[in-house]
């Protein structure tokens, strides 16, 4: 606050009558600096500085009443001085001031003419009347044309009632007044004719004027009309305002003569400007606005008043006629008022006759006040039949009897006219003894329109008022609640009587109660009455009485406590938490701020109101002035219960930040200890080694939305406005910590994240814990953060494991909270936490290196606001954390009896229960008024500290004995914001037991990042919405297609599509395809023209018939078929494209005595039915109810014990796109759920799903509503594009605000279905197994991104994207049904994400159950299994543990190699570990290896593992909820033995025929009998699969070598039976991809292995018979691994022999291996005929023909005989599809009709 200079207010008036009249002037248009106050202040011999001018302008608006003496002594003075001449005051011509004088005044003798006729008719009246020249005051602007002239009379009797006339005269605008002077004559001479003694009140021959002040009010016009007085009235002229620069105003005389006295001449002057500027009553200002006739209208319109003529009126017989048929009678209460009325007047009026007019005199003011609650009564009973016109009362008259019956004799009477200026209405009223009231009425009843009078506010009226202004209605709103009261009659006649003249009146009657309060104008005098007072009516019978105990006057404090309050705080303090807080602004700040200081008591029960113990207001503010207010509160305490009984001291006494409260805090409580103390005492404490006494303390405790608070302000010093919020949050983690270990192990990862340049592992893996840390924040200090509890840090900063070992401001203001130096102290925790900040400083120093260049930077990096922590908080680290609070004791290893036990308030951390008893002082006691004295804030303190007390005690009694029947409502939580100060309409987020609205590391990629994953979904996004037209009813095909297309993944997915053939899809998908592409195509082509394409309306009607002819049954006129056509023809297109959006549902049961979790039923849906609820949720919440526990019990299969198990139901993935099928009726019991814009379905997931948190996460697309029944229902959809949202109705679509869809006030849409995206696009964990399984190679294949490790196991294991089966265990199972005598070979592959344990029994045993499971027969489809044997297992075993898991820890540490055995009679296979996965918050993720050194963390640049210092084992377990955990091992199943090689002999062999040249003529001529397709068997080949078999430049597909393998093998010779396996599934054998045994190899002779490796074929040939291999390659050079997939071969024909025989192949001694190409030349000499030499060796093989090699002239011959064998046995195929014709409408973009195009189907 700026110093205040000081004024003295008796030289400022006196100055200030030493002014001229335009300084006068210049005084309320000047601002504080402005020059005038300056000379001012040096007329007072005051500095001209800026203090002293500001101190002049309050001292001038704050007391301007004052200068009514000024004014009236200058009035006076010129009134005495009639005779003297005035001339102009030239003493003004040479004052100069900042702002430009208005020159018009001087130009105003343009009119010279007018100017000398008016000076010549002064000069004739033979009068001293002066000619001034001015401005319209509320002008600012000037044309020098005179518009008014206005006569200003110096009045003889200047009483009250006429000075109000004569100022309302002076005021009036008289330009107003010319537009109305002829209707102003005809009303003066209508009212001067009726009522010449309007303006007096008669009572008892004496004037009621005296008590009864006329109140007038003339809104809209300005129709007074004044006489002139004998007295001289000089003329005003008013000038019509134009263009003008300067708002000052200018008076100046005109010099009439020149003996005239200078002095008088300039206070005239001054009088006049005074008049003007209406500081004679300074609280109404005058306006002179001119009203136009037609403005004049609209405010008659607004008072509700009739406008078709100028007055109202009413007929008085009708009254008259209404009052005698009502026969008014007074109620006995009120006929018992005017009894004691009567009686007391009688009184009066004796006395009086006994009294001289000196003891009259002498009467006090109250005793000579008339009572006029009379006229109040007969007020209420007049209305009842005149409700139009406002009495004024002239007279009344009481009986004189004494003795009152209940007779018709006369009571009294009384005379009243109407106050309105042309109405002549009287009336006469009679009240008789038997309360009969008779009103006759005179005159008629005329009002102007526009014109309002009431009543005054008096006696009891005034009261009633009063008591509501007391009990905190204010001024305006009761104002405006008195003019809701009025009736009809009131508005159109301008009768106020119910609400008063003004505001002003209600504002009065406020004030006068709050003066009430006080006892005497002295305000110590007042306040020891008061004391005195209070010691009689407030507990007069304890021992110490009354409510304020102790005043001192300099320095100004006020002590107030009770009794109760001793009492109170002598059962209670001990026990209970106390706090204490401050506030201002209940009293006016004048010198100095008086403030409210509370020690207050929680309530004993949750729910109830606090206790003030003890208050006290004082103007000073030190420690010491609260040490005082305690010491007098210990003093009154001992001298109740005796010096000898120690003091209470509370366990816990919080406060704000403000010093002055900790540091009496600490001496008051815990024996007059410094700040340094008593953060010793603490430390020793945390350390466990306290004392006694030190377990004694009182903890002192800061409000947590203080000190965030404060954060807050510190934070926006050195960060930016994103890093603000992020800054608060590290600070509520080190708030939060329980323990000394968990904010050490918190400041570490805060030092690493703040102080890391780059964004390193390290900084990652802090970031992450704390991200996690935060999620899980708990503000109960008994309850466990998640961490540490197995993890100690020694006071050097090292971590250890005991695991082995041990198995709100408008209510608050802050007092002196600046700390800047204040809270910079040493302590043993300062000297800690530089120490750890040190040390990660250094740690960091390696990543400046160059191989860490390639890093992002760190956005967060904030060396100064980390420096700014340590510095101002770390220090008095327990003051403001959990630390001390709860049961520390417990926690720290001491003894329970040695510490105050604590309830569960110990858990409150704010100054809540003070705040609240804030808010309740300044509404409920002090009735939200700010009161001008310290002695009306004491009264009303006094008045309501019992019933605090009361309310107190009550509350604890009463809810004890009370039977509650129903639940109370659950309330919310109340949170404390972190700016108190600024109006928060709905809490955002605290620091308290709640995690952040948005997770850490969100908000630094959101806010301070800018990442927007919703920018994702307008990738592909049509330019333009679909218009479709509506062909009659089809409303909701518009819509559902709509809801298609507004999706960009979508529109993109079937644009990139490639062509779709109408014989390989079923022809619904291909008819509803069309029709997208269509529209698609549409909205491109119209976007690039420029125009709005809208779809006609008969290509909906054509394609609906071929949707009905494809098979589609929707009937149109059902409500709910936008569903039925998603069911039937959506989801298989969506199927078709391969879009994701079906998720699978899983029922689960985990069994509570083995733990295991036993999956019992897995489902796949294509939507998600929400249904509706009793409340208003949103879809999340829904979908977490209705998931999760369901009453279905099982038992648990794996273990012996039949207990029943409860089941939960929770979901296996997260799709792209989710579906929602909403109800949209509604029910009376049931609401519709709330609509998000985005949605969060972890809550649904199960446990076993690994996924980041962009997994879950969703954003609302598109929806469909649904409004009317089923006859006239009708459909439109709403969807999302580039942030805005649209509604799609057909073909009107428009842009609808945001608002109306979601929040509060938005309307509820009948949902029928929604489309909600997953917008994230970010692969996390497809690129981490890609990396881990080819070892960090890079990436040459598309992956598809995936959030979830599930989805990503599931992808690879699906598409075998890598070769040797990293993931699946695979097993082949063989069935000879004993039914149907068919053999079944099924191959079964198994992959799973296994939970880490100590060991790996538990994947031995399922493994094991895997195994055993029977199969069907592909036949007759019967259950059972007659064999198995594994044959592979996985490359890689991936396990997962949750980091809050106990055993993580030792994990991590421990389990580096695994061995499971699948078979008793296999070996086991051992794996070792190889990578450690970090799966961090959001989406990243950190590769770890372990070495004999620690951890190893893989740098992308360099693409090694490089040494990650000071990271421990406990830090991998607190930076992510998952960790994952990778086995690989190198061993396999089968190991095939070496057999012998062998050279094939062929002498005993037929030779090889070469083909004829006719071959070439017979290919030619069969080749065209042929269409397109050829079927061979059940393979189909193309025409252009034959051509490309008869080019020699080109490549033979696998298609060609199945077919002519199939021909060679069904025409082989000697009845072989030789079996040709497709060239696919030897590749899956060979790749290690084995799905599915057809055949079994074992029934045939000869076996044909195409082999096609590297864009190279070859031949392997399989002799049963011969037990011979035979590889046949035209290329032996080539680079193929030949071995390995000879070795797989074997492993699947030995598979199939174990299998039936249970035994294996003895290939060592019994089978051998031939290789021809080491014999005989048959190599190719081309790159393109390697398919031609594998189908001619084949060929000769098995027709037992020698191999001869084939010459490079003969190759083209020999493609043609491969060419005619096949077609000599091909067919054509046939053609079943049905063939009519139907036509599809396209429609053309240029204007044209739509053309038709003819498809053959």
């Amino acid at each position: 606050m700026p110093p205040k200079g000081r004024i003295d207010e008796e030289i400022f008036l006196k100055t200030l009558r030493t002014l001229h009249n335009d300084e006068i002037r210049m005084l309320d248009d000047s601002k504080a600096r402005a020059n005038i106050w300056g000379h001012i202040c040096t007329s007072m011999d005051k500095a001209d500085n800026v203090v002293n001018r500001r101190a002049c302008y309050d001292l001038w608006k704050r007391k301007r009443h004052i200068c009514n003496n000024l004014i009236n002594d200058t009035l006076s003075n010129v009134q005495q001085a009639p005779n003297k001449t005035i001339k102009e005051d030239n003493t003004l011509k040479n004052v100069t001031f900042q702002n430009n004088q208005c020159s018009s005044l001087d130009t105003i003798t343009s009119n010279p003419q007018f100017i000398e006729q008016l000076d010549e008719l002064i000069k004739q009246q033979s009068k001293q009347i002066l000619l001034i020249k001015t401005h319209d005051l509320n002008s600012k602007c000037c044309s020098g044309d005179i518009v008014a002239v206005q006569l200003l009379c110096a009045c003889v009797d200047s009483s009250s009632h006429t000075h109000v006339q004569n100022n309302n005269s002076l005021n009036n605008d008289l330009s107003d007044g010319a537009r109305q002077q002829n209707f102003n004559i005809d009303k003066r001479m209508n009212s001067d004719s009726g009522d010449q003694q309007s303006n007096e009140i008669i009572m008892n021959n004496n004037q009621d004027s005296q008590n009864e002040h006329v109140v007038s009010s003339d809104v809209l016009t300005n129709n007074t009309v004044t006489s002139v007085s004998s007295v001289h009235t000089p003329p005003r002229l008013f000038m019509s305002p134009a263009s003008a620069s300067s708002s000052i105003i200018s008076l100046k005389s005109v010099d009439m003569n020149p003996t005239t006295d200078q002095m008088s001449n300039t206070k005239l002057n001054n009088v006049s400007h005074l008049l003007d500027q209406n500081i004679l009553s300074p609280r109404k200002k005058h306006d002179h606005t001119v009203i136009t006739d037609d403005q004049k209208a609209v405010l008659i319109y607004l008072q509700r008043q009739s406008s078709d003529s100028f007055v109202f009126t009413c007929d008085i017989k009708k009254i008259q006629q209404i009052e005698r048929e009502k026969a008014t009678v007074i109620s006995q209460n009120d006929m018992d008022k005017l009894k004691k009325l009567q009686k007391n007047n009688l009184q009066k009026k004796s006395s009086s006759k006994n009294k001289t007019p000196q003891t009259v005199d002498d009467l006090n003011p109250e005793e000579r006040k008339r009572n006029l609650e009379w006229t109040l009564i007969l007020d209420s009973y007049i209305e009842n039949s005149n409700d139009y016109c406002v009495f004024l009362y002239e007279r009344h008259h009481f009986t004189n009897r004494t003795a009152i019956n209940n007779t018709n004799k006369f009571f009294m009477s009384a005379d009243a006219h109407c106050k309105f200026k042309l109405c002549t209405c009287r009336l006469h009223a009679i009240l008789y003894e038997n309360s009969r009231l008779k009103i006759n009425y005179f005159g008629k009843i005329v009002h102007e329109i526009g014109e309002v009078h009431a009543r005054p506010m008096r006696g009891s009226r005034r009261e009633e008022l009063q008591k509501f202004t007391m009990l905190g209605a204010t001024p305006a709103a009761l104002y405006l609640q008195q003019l809701k009261l009025m009736s009809t009659a009131n508005k159109e006649a301008g009768n106020r009587n119910v609400v008063g003249s003004s505001r002003s009146v209600i504002r009065k009657i406020s004030s006068e109660g709050n003066v009430k309060l006080r006892r005497d104008d002295d305000l110590e005098k007042s306040l020891r009455q008061l004391k005195s007072e209070q010691t009689e009516k407030l507990f007069p019978g304890e021992q110490i009485p009354g409510y304020l105990q102790e005043i001192s006057i300099d320095p100004l404090r006020l002590i107030c406590f009770t009794a109760g309050g001793i009492a109170a705080y002598h059962k209670f303090a001990s026990t209970i938490p106390l706090s204490w807080d401050a506030t201002g602004g209940i009293i006016v700040n004048r010198k100095k701020r008086i403030f409210y200081y509370e020690l207050t008591m929680s309530s004993l029960d949750k729910g109830g109101s606090s206790l003030p113990i003890a208050v006290m207001l004082s103007a000073s503010h030190g420690t010491m002035d609260i040490i005082h207010w305690m010491n007098c509160f210990i003093e009154k305490y001992k001298q109740v219960y005796g010096y000898t009984n120690p003091f209470p001291k509370p366990p816990v006494i919080h406060s704000d930040r403000a010093l002055v409260f900790l540091l009496a805090g600490i001496q008051v409580f815990n024996g007059d200890e410094t700040m340094d103390r008593y953060i010793e005492r603490c430390w020793r404490i945390i350390q466990r080694v306290a004392t006694k006494r030190d377990l004694e303390i009182t903890v002192v405790h800061s409000c947590l939305g203080h000190f965030m608070k404060n954060v807050k302000v510190n934070a926006s010093k050195v960060l930016g406005k994103k890093q603000v919020s992020f800054g608060m949050w590290l600070m509520a983690l080190l708030v939060n910590s329980n323990t000394l270990d968990e904010m050490m192990i918190i400041w570490r990862n805060i030092c690493i994240v703040l102080l890391s340049t780059n964004q390193n592992d390290q900084f990652k893996i802090s970031l992450s814990t704390l991200s996690k840390m935060a999620d899980q924040m708990n503000g109960d200090p008994e309850k466990t953060n998640f961490v540490l509890q197995n993890v100690s840090v020694t006071t050097k900063g090292h971590c250890s494991s005991t695991i082995n070992a041990d198995n709100d401001d408008d209510v608050t203001h802050d007092v002196e909270i600046d700390e800047d130096d204040r809270f910079c102290i040493e302590s043993s925790f300062k000297k800690l936490f530089i120490t750890i900040y040190q040390e990660n400083k250094d740690l960091l120093k390696s990543y400046d290196a160059p191989e860490w260049q390639h890093l992002s930077a760190n956005p967060l990096f904030s060396a100064a606001y980390l420096s700014r922590i340590l510095k101002l908080y770390m220090p008095t680290a327990p003051i403001w954390s959990n630390l001390l609070l709860g049961t520390f004791a417990q926690r720290y290893g001491y003894s329970s009896n040695l510490v105050v036990p604590p309830c569960s308030c110990h858990f409150g951390r704010t100054t809540g229960k003070s705040e609240s008893q804030m808010r309740v002082l300044k509404e409920a006691i002090l009735s939200k008024k700010i009161y001008s004295r310290i002695d009306e804030v004491v009264s009303k303190l006094g008045d309501t500290i019992e019933a605090v007390e009361i309310q107190f005690a009550d509350f604890i009694l009463i809810k004890r004995t009370k039977n509650r029947v129903l639940p109370a409502k659950k309330q919310k939580k109340i949170e404390e914001p972190w700016n108190k100060r600024t109006k928060i309409i709905k809490p955002t987020g605290v620091y308290t037991s709640m995690k952040p609205s948005m997770n850490l590391v969100a908000m630094v990629n959101t806010r301070l990042l800018g990442q927007n994953d919703d920018s994702n979904l307008d990738v592909g996004q049509l330019p333009s919405f679909v218009r479709i037209e509506n062909a009659g009813n089809t409303c909701w095909f518009n819509s559902i297609i709509q809801m298609l297309l507004a999706s960009g993944h979508i529109v993109e997915t079937i644009r990139k599509f490639h062509i779709i053939d109408k014989d390989l899809v079923p022809d619904k998908i291909f008819i509803l395809s069309n029709i997208l592409k269509t529209f698609i195509s549409t909205s491109i082509s119209s976007h690039t023209n420029g125009r709005k394409e809208i779809i006609d309306k008969n290509f909906i009607k054509d394609h609906f018939g071929y949707l009905r002819w494809a098979g589609f049954n929707i009937e149109t006129y059902k409500k709910y078929c936008v569903f039925e056509f998603f069911q039937a023809a959506i989801i298989p297109m969506l199927l078709f494209y391969n879009i994701d959006f079906q998720y699978v549902l899983e029922k689960s049961m985990q069994c509570s005595s083995c733990q295991e979790i036993t999956s019992l039923t897995r489902e796949t849906w294509s939507f998600l039915l929400v249904s509706q609820t009793a409340n208003e949720e949103t879809f999340d919440n829904i979908t977490a109810n209705l998931f999760g526990p369901v009453l279905d019990m099982q038992i648990c299969d794996k273990c012996l014990k039949n207990d029943l198990h409860p089941t939960s139901i929770s979901i296996l993935n997260c799709p792209k796109h989710l579906f929602v099928h909403l109800d949209p009726h509604v029910t009376n019991d049931t609401k519709r759920p709330k609509l998000t814009t985005h949605v969060d379905f972890g809550k649904i997931l199960s446990n076993n799903v690994i996924y980041t948190r962009s997994y879950s996460r969703y954003t609302l697309q598109s929806f469909i509503v649904i409004d009317g029944k089923d006859n006239t229902a009708h459909n439109m959809t709403y969807a999302r594009s580039k942030q805005d949202w649209y509604c799609l109705n057909d073909t009107n679509i428009t842009l609808v605000k945001s608002s109306s869809i979601f929040g509060d006030q938005a309307k509820h849409q009948p949902v029928m279905m929604a489309h909600l995206t997953r917008p994230s696009d970010i692969d996390v964990f497809s690129i981490a197994l890609w990396n881990v399984f080819t070892n960090f190679s890079p990436i040459n294949i598309s992956l598809t991104p995936n959030l979830s490790l599930n989805d990503a196991v599931n992808y690879f294991a699906k598409y075998n994207l890598i070769e040797n089966n990293p993931l699946s265990l695979v097993v082949v199972k063989f069935l000879n049904c004993s039914i149907c005598k068919k053999e079944t070979f099924t191959v079964v592959r198994m992959h799973e994400i296994w939970q880490m344990k100590k060991d790996a029994s538990h994947v031995t045993h399922k493994i094991q159950f895997f195994m055993h499971e029977e199969i069907n027969c592909s036949s007759c489809k019967t259950a059972g299994l007659t064999n198995f044997v594994l044959y592979d297992i996985p490359r890689f075993l991936i396990f997962k543990t949750e980091s809050i898991n106990t055993d993580c820890i030792t994990l991590i540490d421990d389990i580096n190699q695994l061995r499971i055995r699948p078979l008793d009679t296999n070996l086991p296979f051992d794996y070792h570990l190889q990578t450690v996965l970090i799966v961090l918050e959001e989406d990243d993720i950190v590769y770890l290896r372990k070495t004999t050194n620690g951890y190893t963390s893989f740098n992308k640049t360099t693409g090694q593992f490089v040494q990650l210092r000071d990271l421990s084992t406990y830090q991998t377990g607190l930076a992510s909820r998952w960790i994952i955990f990778i086995y690989q091992t190198d061993e396999n199943v089968f190991y095939p033995a070496l057999m012998d090689k062998i050279t094939l002999d062929q002498s005993t062999l037929a030779e090889n025929m070469e083909p004829d040249e006719w071959t070439i003529n017979t290919v030619h001529d069969l080749l065209p009998t042929f269409t397109d397709t050829l079927k061979i068997g059940s393979v189909q080949l193309k025409k252009d699969d034959i051509k490309t078999l008869l080019d020699n430049d080109a490549d033979i597909n696998d298609l060609i070598i199945n077919v002519h393998l199939l021909i060679i093998a069904s025409t082989a010779p000697f009845h072989k039976r030789v079996l040709a396996v497709e060239s696919h599934t030897i590749s899956d054998i060979i790749e290690n991809k084995l799905k599915n045994i057809r055949t079994s190899w074992l029934d045939y002779d000869i076996i044909l292995c195409p082999i096609n490796q590297k864009h190279h074929w070859y031949l392997m040939i399989i002799d049963l018979e011969q037990h011979l291999f035979i590889q046949f390659d035209s290329l032996p050079a080539h680079d193929i691994p030949r071995r390995q997939n000879l070795e797989r071969l074997i492993h699947i024909l030995n598979t199939q022999y174990y299998l039936k025989y249970d035994t294996n192949i003895d290939f060592r001694t019994a089978w051998a291996l031939s290789d021809p190409s080491e014999d005989f030349d048959l190599c190719q000499n081309d790159v393109h005929s390697c398919g031609v030499h594998l189908l001619i060796q084949a060929k000769a093989y098995t027709n037992r023909e020698r191999h001869k090699p084939i010459p490079q002239d003969k190759i083209n011959l020999y493609r043609h005989q491969i060419a005619e064998d096949i077609l000599q046995k091909a067919e054509p195929k046939s053609d079943d599809s049905i063939s009519d014709i139907f036509t599809r409408r396209v429609p053309k973009h240029d204007g044209k009709a739509p053309q038709r195009e003819t498809q053959t189907k």
